[in-house]
């Protein structure tokens, strides 16, 4: 991006006069910092806090206000989402005071940045429409290339047709002012517009020319370069080259890492496409750690990227076995999914209400009753979104009480649901029994045919369970061929009962295994809370008593 200069003639200026120069050497600042927010985000804020002083000291709003805008900017690059909130809210009262078309289109862009951060997307496409409007119409040609970068993302967000066009139009502006930096990320735009839309083949082709560009600019290009390569490596991972795909996210890494001031959102991002390489290369371990990498180096700066890892990261665990690890990843990525929309609608009404109190400064009248249909209509979104994570949330713990194989209630069910079951059982005095069943001689099946009819027998088993007790009991699978069964309102003698209807099911069961003659017979232990009202205790005696039914011969329920 090139720095904006300015012809000062040498002469004795005014008093008034002095004032508008000082305003046009403030203004080449704020553009040096404009061209630093990107790569160099520490020195672009050092700029902008620099002409925001000078600003106050002289007076001068309108640049006391492109500076607070461009210090929300890179709030925002660094992920201080409530900095930049700050920062804004204050310039969008300047702007009441002092409409200057550049304070206008920096605070429109800014306000549409942060608001679409905050998942106002219609709200932003009205914000940078305004942004886009007032750059063109005074020729102000760094923020037409910047509001239509914004313009792009909302469109391509929203998944309108537009999208592709306004990014091929920015690519053709960057070129025709001169801006390599520019037209690196324009070609970028296009490239990831193009994947979304499922043409691999015409994004592939599109990347590289950004790719080039970015490289050539060296360390003035390094986060341009970070994009482009992280856009090829989504498009290469969908081509199915995820080797090449993996390539490019750990040089993405390698640039975020070695550049200084890494910018929280693409380091989320890259680790996400990083652990999506490696589950596709089946090197699910790796993948596993590079979330947890991910997690630990984007700390809390931006909530809704570690909600993104924290389902990728859940994902690969569940890929690994680890599925009680799963579920605590989704756990916590709904806790701060739900965090995230509670701050995001927070957010996006406090830069509405600006918005609207610099509209009523500027016209002299405020229409009360459409600012609280659009809060109401926030409110109501925020209820909706928060009870379909909720949803989410409920599915997702019904499905970590499941037993992959069987459908079957599993282990962790049982210890969240028994103990408050016999508390109710004995306020209300009645009996709960609880069966270990166990299969005998199991792994003569696995080693006779192979674990895959294993587990169909297992499979039969428990359906055949499920015939044998009454429709009130429940049977859990405990882990491999041992099972429960929890019998409501239930006395011993009937769990007796129920035992030896399943010893006879059995002897008639065929079995879905190469030889029709297998019999299968199990050993069970009965316990009752008339004996222990306790759930540890209860489980630990019908063990015991499962025991003894194998060591006294098998086939046989001990009571």
């Amino acid at each position: 991006m090139g720095v904006v200069s300015l012809m000062i003639p040498h002469r004795v200026s005014s008093p008034d006069e002095l004032v508008d120069k000082t305003s046009a050497v403030e203004s080449c600042d704020l553009e040096r910092g404009y061209a630093l927010l990107m790569e160099q985000p520490a020195r672009a804020q050092a700029l902008a806090q620099d002409v925001e002083r000078r600003g106050r000291s002289q007076g001068d709003l309108a640049v006391v206000g492109r500076a607070l805008a461009l210090e929300s900017r890179v709030a925002m690059r660094c992920g201080k989402l409530e900095a930049a909130l700050e920062a804004l809210v204050e310039s969008e009262s300047l702007l009441a005071r002092s409409a200057t078309p550049e304070l206008a289109a920096e605070v429109a862009v800014a306000s549409t940045r942060l608001t679409f951060y905050s998942g106002g997307y219609r709200e932003a496409l009205e914000r940078i429409q305004e942004a886009v409007a007032i750059a063109d119409e005074h020729s102000l040609d760094r923020i037409r290339l910047d509001a239509r970068f914004h313009l792009s993302l909302i469109l391509g967000s929203l998944q309108l047709p537009e999208c592709l066009e306004v990014a091929r139009e920015t690519v053709v502006l960057a070129q025709t002012l001169g801006c390599p930096y520019e037209e690196a990320m324009g070609r970028n735009d296009v490239a990831y517009t193009l994947f979304t839309r499922g043409d691999l083949e015409q994004a592939a082709a599109e990347i590289e020319p950004a790719i080039t560009i970015a490289a050539a600019l060296r360390d003035d290009g390094r986060h341009v370069l970070a994009y482009a390569l992280a856009t090829r490596a989504d498009i290469r991972l969908a081509a199915g080259a995820a080797l090449d795909a993996l390539a490019d996210a750990d040089e993405v890494l390698r640039l975020i890492e070695t550049g200084g001031d890494p910018d929280p959102y693409l380091t989320g991002f890259s680790y996400g496409v990083r652990m999506r390489c490696l589950s596709a290369l089946g090197r699910t371990p790796d993948a596993v750690e590079a979330g947890h990498r991910g997690l630990a180096v984007t700390g809390e700066a931006v909530p809704f990227v570690r909600g993104m890892l924290l389902r990728d990261l859940a994902t690969a665990l569940r890929c690994s076995g680890c599925v009680d690890e799963a579920y605590d990843a989704l756990v916590e990525g709904f806790h701060l999914e739900r965090a995230v929309l509670e701050q995001q609608a927070t957010r996006q009404l406090a830069i509405q209400r600006a918005s609207l109190e610099t509209t009523a400064a500027r016209r002299e009248a405020v229409a009360v009753s459409a600012q609280n249909t659009e809060l109401h209509a926030t409110k109501a979104e925020l209820e909706r979104r928060v009870k379909q994570v909720e949803r989410l949330r409920d599915r997702f713990r019904e499905q970590s009480e499941q037993d992959w194989l069987t459908g079957l209630r599993n282990r962790r069910w049982l210890a969240h649901a028994l103990p408050p079951m016999l508390s109710d059982a004995q306020r209300k005095s009645f009996p709960v029994s609880f069966v270990t069943v166990d299969i005998d001689h199991f792994k003569t099946v696995n080693d006779r045919f192979g674990h895959d009819a294993g587990d169909r027998v297992l499979q039969a088993f428990a359906g055949a369970l499920v015939t044998a007790v009454s429709r009130t009991d429940i049977v859990v699978r405990l882990g491999g061929e041992e099972f429960a069964i929890v019998m409501p309102a239930t006395p011993k003698a009937g769990a007796i009962i129920c035992c030896e209807r399943i010893h006879a099911l059995l002897r008639e069961q065929v079995w879905p295994v190469r030889d029709p003659n297998v019999k299968l017979t199990v050993s069970a232990g009965i316990a009752s809370s008339d004996e222990h009202g306790g759930a540890r205790e209860l489980a630990a005696l019908a063990d015991e008593r499962l025991y003894t039914a194998k060591t006294t011969g098998r086939n046989r329920t001990a009571a």
